[in-house]
């Protein structure tokens, strides 16, 4: 079932934030998207074609492929009832991050947020 599916277009607009691009103080010269692999996190250049992409792993999974994480977290990893299940939970985390980061950038732009309604990402 997709996010279309299990919402009306109302509820999906209450639930958006989109970019309010004229508030950026600093806006990349270069369109870029991110694209999560089985070996981290990776950006591209939304605008090239899909043959012409270079994929470009972030800086913290480069670190975190190369150091430890250390004894707490391979205790969590451990302890999880699978891998997956904690794979799923860390997802789940990092979308929880990823959504905190998008709403102070729209209290950073002076606006008003309003989670009574929930959050829509496309990303």
């Amino acid at each position: 079932m997709t996010t279309n599916e299990k919402y009306t277009k109302e509820q999906i607009e209450k639930a958006s934030y989109p970019d309010i691009t004229d508030k950026n103080l600093a806006v990349s010269k270069i369109p870029l998207k991110r694209l999560d692999t089985p070996k981290g996190r990776t950006y591209y250049q939304a605008d090239l074609d899909p043959k012409d992409r270079e994929y470009i792993y972030s800086s913290t999974t480069i670190i975190g492929n190369v150091l430890s994480k250390g004894i707490g977290f391979d205790m969590w990893l451990g302890n999880a009832t699978s891998y997956k299940d904690a794979m799923d939970y860390a997802k789940e985390r990092a979308d929880l991050g990823s959504m905190t980061h998008a709403l102070c950038m729209y209290l950073v732009w002076g606006e008003t947020i309003d989670t009574r309604d929930g959050f829509l990402s496309e990303d």
